[in-house]
């Protein structure tokens, strides 16, 4: 029983992120305002996210953290530059 659910977890986080990654990238080409690109764009990188996780190896579970730690952050700071430059755009 045991490994009939690792399988079936396995493949529910592989379809989930190749639907992601699929998904975030088709409809990213068809972006033209800055902070929708940057939307489906994270999209597809939490298809990137949920594919490792369906493989259950230590090391590769703290790449993944580092991974998702450092593109959140990254990710936060583009849109508060993107903020930003609306809001002085505007102020000026």
């Amino acid at each position: 029983f045991y490994n009939i659910f690792i399988y079936n977890y396995n493949f529910i986080f592989i379809f989930c992120g190749l639907f992601s990654l699929l998904f975030g990238s088709i409809v990213t080409l068809f972006q033209t305002k800055i902070k929708k690109l940057l939307a489906y764009s994270s999209i597809s990188n939490i298809g990137f996210f949920s594919i490792f996780l369906s493989f259950p190896i230590l090391e590769l579970s703290i790449n993944i953290l580092l991974y998702f730690v450092v593109y959140s952050f990254l990710l936060l700071n583009i849109f508060a530059v993107i903020i930003s430059i609306r809001y002085f755009q505007n102020n000026i």
